[in-house]
């Protein structure tokens, strides 16, 4: 990323939205209260079958915008390799692609080298996004 590019992702989110999305009041409300919290990876497993990795949420709506900046999707290699895609670039792609201008990353792995994540998943609609595991 170029220098002057490196603060440019500030620009994109306030206290309750990324991007432009709105971040559910729920999840807005368990961060504010402290209570959004990576529960045990038993628990995520159960939820989630698709997850093969530990996660863990991430802590704020700042980290949140930081993570959903979507860099691997910039590269048509990394893009392939991590089904990431800007939808304002190209046609939109069947899941499990992720759009990165249309999704927020919750979660991320754990362990270096994972290269997963959780995201709220916005193509449906801005109202009741659905959860994406990427990965």
């Amino acid at each position: 990323m170029k220098m002057r590019d490196r603060e440019a992702w500030r620009k994109h989110f306030d206290s309750r939205s990324i991007n432009g999305l709105p971040l559910p009041s729920l999840l807005l409300d368990l961060l504010r209260s402290g209570r959004w919290k990576t529960p045990p990876d038993e628990l995520m497993r159960n939820a989630i079958p698709r997850l093969k990795e530990p996660v863990n949420f991430l802590p704020s709506v700042e980290r949140m915008a930081f993570e959903s900046q979507g860099l691997l999707a910039d590269s048509e290699r990394t893009a392939l390799l991590f089904h990431e895609y800007r939808g304002s670039t190209c046609i939109e792609k069947p899941l499990p692609w992720r759009d990165v201008e249309r999704s927020v990353l919750v979660a991320v792995n754990r362990q270096a080298g994972a290269d997963l994540g959780v995201a709220l998943d916005y193509r449906s609609g801005v109202e009741d996004p659905s959860v994406l595991v990427s990965d």
